[in-house]
């Protein structure tokens, strides 16, 4: 998933559990990606997991993305710079035998 699509879910599961605070701020987030993505067009032709974008990214806030491999598991993982102290946030993660299998099977 990209951000949009994780932040829709998100926002499907925060409204679900009736967590209004956290649905609001999920909707602002959701709302900045949009328009932070503006006119770009996205193409989704990939069938099998098989593409990683490292994430490896500076953003002019000084956020950084970045993949992390450990064990089984990959993550794509942002580090936000807050008070002078970083965050360490998951955006995406994934056993890497589960992705290994579906690109066997698809």
């Amino acid at each position: 998933m990209d951000h949009i699509e994780r932040l829709i879910k998100q926002i499907e599961k925060a409204t679900e559990t009736k967590d209004t605070a956290l649905a609001n701020e999920l909707q602002q987030e959701l709302d900045k990606r949009k328009k932070e993505y503006g006119n770009k067009t996205f193409v989704k032709t990939m069938v099998k997991p098989t593409y990683f974008n490292t994430g490896c990214c500076c953003f002019s806030d000084g956020d950084i993305t970045g993949i992390e491999i450990d064990g089984d598991n990959i993550r794509l993982v942002k580090w936000k710079g807050k008070d002078d102290i970083s965050e360490r946030i998951v955006l995406e993660h994934s056993p890497l035998s589960y992705i290994f299998d579906e690109m066997k099977t698809t």
